[in-house]
């Protein structure tokens, strides 16, 4: 049972909740009358809004809302592409949790026409006129159960009081590993606003989806019928950590998901603004766009027709980057970046893929110089890119004047001192400068800035000033210095690519190559990593970070895929934040478990976990460098892992320049089954949680 406690206070207009569980930091929400406004193009959200405005202050501080699926079409939409996935369930049986309006409930048992349909709702004082007609409907199969999914203990109960009857335990040996249950589908909302936290989870939903999936490989709840697909709606925060679209973007927790099932996703938000920070780390759009016309490619193949009215921004662009790369979607950071800059110049959007300060000035650099009315031919998209980015220009050099005449002395430091002007007679002038009105360029109005009066014709390039406070010179000088770092960052990624694909070309050099020949591969590899090296020394220590992690994409991308998103078979569909109430972005994921990861004990999976969890700690870590710091001298069973040096497997020769979040899953196992032969184990090492209690110390 999780016990629960809450503080209120207001603040102005706003009311402010804060939710937690006892013991841990407790998060913070705001709830403002915007964030609930229904939109009148969905009647259903607008009832739910009348429902929420009629509850109490105590039922309305009882707990977070669950949010609701309020668009018949969202949901139309999903099914018709899912639709094939969804065949194998076609009359099963199916556990609908926090159904809540039931109106994604009456859509999948009207697709999947089920034999029963069972719906675990917590809440039917609310919900109950939406869920009851379903119930006394005539011939059907709808019963509505009152319970609390957050609870383990509620799914089974309903289990052991026969509510899904004709599920029956697979009768298998030690040996034998369950098929896949056709027969079940769990589906349901997972989504609250504000957010729920959970307990060692950021948010009940996280933390739900977790736990369904680790427990397939423990055959526990209503996996103990066998592994069971999944069709959750989650919130936008919960399942970008489920499918992360960056390997800098991998943590342990969607690593050890992505181990355990394989999630589809269906229904995905709109493109975000891309700013600065940790918070928006993401891959580089070259990178995207690749990834993006290989799914658009596989969906092809397969006839899935993506709607018109359900692309994002960054389909409008697949036609030109095909064109342009001639279907394979490679492009230079430089021919990238140019390319956005011009069609956000000509006037189509590029959110999220130019960060947004970046979008900023290029309106306002063409503002100013529509304005100033001077140079025109400045104001075009050539003109700004050979501005930001001055490639191949080479620089001037000063003229060497001879001259005969003795140099003259350097003068004396310090500031000249003023001549003093005697007062003559006339009006008194003021000591400090004030300030001259002048009309506002942009809005036309009359106001006041310091210093002189600008002559007429001539702008104040402060009047156009960047919203962060910065000014366009100032600004230019920014994207200058930051587009100098992506080249060259490139430029080393394109090196270290090429060190890979070197080690691959001597690992699979057959045994009867002459030994000069491997000789010349060695000396060029050496080459190549002493120029990778020094490369790197060369950058400033805070960026040298983006290097391992954009060489990790791109190997990701060219070779053995470390991400499920890149192997994805179509694109899924965007969504509005006012098709769900509370208004929110969500997004649908269909989960798949996947058998057991060779076939260890439910014992040998404790350790299994334990062992690769501290290994994740610091994902973007060298290899040798992350077992090294788990137990001394642990990097040494690196020679004893075949997986590492199989080519086809992800291996390499040089494992120092291997990353923790480019190990594979049959890598791990590997890791794991040479580290239990490993003769200098430390005492101790052989109890449940050893290494979790050990980093934890550590840290």
């Amino acid at each position: 049972m999780l016990n629960r406690s809450f503080r209120t206070w207001r603040s102005g207009p706003r009311t402010f909740v804060r939710w937690g569980t006892l013991g841990r930091p407790r998060a913070r929400a705001s709830v403002t009358p915007l964030d609930l406004t229904p939109s009148s193009q969905y009647p259903l959200s607008e009832e739910l809004k009348d429902k929420y405005d009629g509850m109490t202050k105590e039922q309305k501080r009882a707990g977070p809302q669950r949010a609701q699926i309020v668009s018949p079409s969202l949901c139309d939409d999903a099914l018709s592409l899912l639709g094939p996935s969804l065949e194998p369930c076609k009359g099963c049986d199916i556990l609908d949790i926090n159904p809540g309006a039931g109106l994604w409930s009456q859509k999948i048992h009207d697709a999947i026409n089920p034999r029963s349909h069972i719906m675990l709702e917590s809440n039917p004082a609310l919900y109950g006129q939406y869920l009851q007609p379903l119930v006394e409907a005539p011939d059907s199969t709808y019963r509505m159960v009152t319970g609390d999914a957050t609870q383990f203990e509620t799914i089974e109960q309903l289990i052991s009081k026969g509510y899904l009857p004709h599920q029956q335990a697979p009768m298998l040996d030690g040996s034998q590993t369950p098929k896949l249950n056709n027969s079940l589908l769990v589906t349901g909302t997972l989504m609250w606003d504000p957010h729920l936290p959970g307990i060692n989870f950021t948010s009940m939903g996280k933390q739900l989806i977790y736990n369904f999936v680790s427990m397939s490989w423990r055959n526990r709840l209503f996996h103990q019928f066998g592994p069971v697909r999944m069709l959750f709606w989650l919130s936008h925060n919960d399942h970008k950590d489920l499918v992360p679209k960056s390997l800098q973007n991998l943590s342990k927790f969607g690593y050890n998901v992505q181990l355990k099932c394989d999630i589809l996703e269906i229904v995905a938000p709109p493109q975000a603004p891309r700013g600065m920070g940790p918070a928006f780390l993401s891959r580089d759009p070259r990178y995207e766009f690749e990834s993006l016309i290989r799914a658009m490619n596989t969906a092809k193949e397969n006839c899935v027709q993506l709607p018109e009215h359900r692309r994002d921004i960054r389909h409008g662009f697949v036609e030109d980057i095909e064109r342009l790369t001639k279907g394979t979607g490679l492009m230079t950071s430089e021919d990238c970046f140019n390319y956005l800059v011009e069609q956000e110049l000509s006037g189509k959007p590029t959110l999220g893929l130019l960060r947004e300060f970046v979008r900023d000035f290029l309106h306002k650099e063409a503002e100013y110089k529509r304005i100033t009315n001077s140079h025109a031919a400045d104001a075009t998209s050539e003109s700004i890119l050979s501005v930001l980015t001055k490639r191949g220009q080479p620089k001037k050099e000063k003229e060497k004047i001879q001259t005969t005449e003795e140099p003259e002395m350097p003068k004396k430091r310090g500031r000249p001192k003023k001549e003093k002007i005697q007062a003559t007679e006339g009006p008194e002038t003021p000591k400090k400068r004030g300030r001259s009105k002048k009309e506002n360029v942009e809005t036309g109005e009359d106001s006041e800035i310091p210093g002189k009066v600008m002559p007429e014709g001539k702008v104040d390039r402060r009047r156009l000033a960047h919203p962060s406070g910065v000014g366009l010179s100032r600004a230019r000088a920014q994207i200058r210095q930051s587009l100098g770092y992506q080249f060259t960052i490139d430029e080393l990624v394109d090196v270290g690519e090429e060190m890979y694909k070197l080690e691959c070309k001597l690992l699979n050099t057959p045994a009867n190559q002459p030994e000069e020949k491997k000789a010349e591969m060695q000396a060029e590899l050496q080459q190549l990593g002493s120029q990778f090296d020094e490369g790197q020394q060369a950058i400033m220590p805070h960026i040298r970070s983006q290097i391992s992690s954009d060489l990790d994409d791109r190997l990701s991308l060219h070779s053995l895929s470390r991400l499920q998103w890149d192997e994805r078979p179509f694109e899924p569909i965007a969504m509005q934040r006012e098709e769900v109430w509370p208004p929110i972005v969500a997004q649908l994921a269909l989960v798949t478990p996947k058998p057991i990861i060779g076939d260890l004990s439910s014992v040998d999976l404790d350790f299994f976990f334990d062992f690769g969890e501290a290994l994740l700690t610091y994902p973007q870590v060298a290899l040798p460098t992350a077992l090294d710091n788990m137990e001394h001298g642990l990097s040494d069973i690196i020679k004893d892992v075949e997986e590492l040096r199989d080519v086809e497997k992800g291996g390499r020769i040089d494992h120092s320049r291997m990353t923790v979040r480019m190990v594979t899953h049959d890598q791990l196992l590997g890791l794991f089954r040479a580290y239990q032969n490993w003769p200098f184990r430390s005492p101790g090492s052989d109890r449940r949680g050893y290494f979790s209690y050990k980093m934890e110390r550590n840290v």
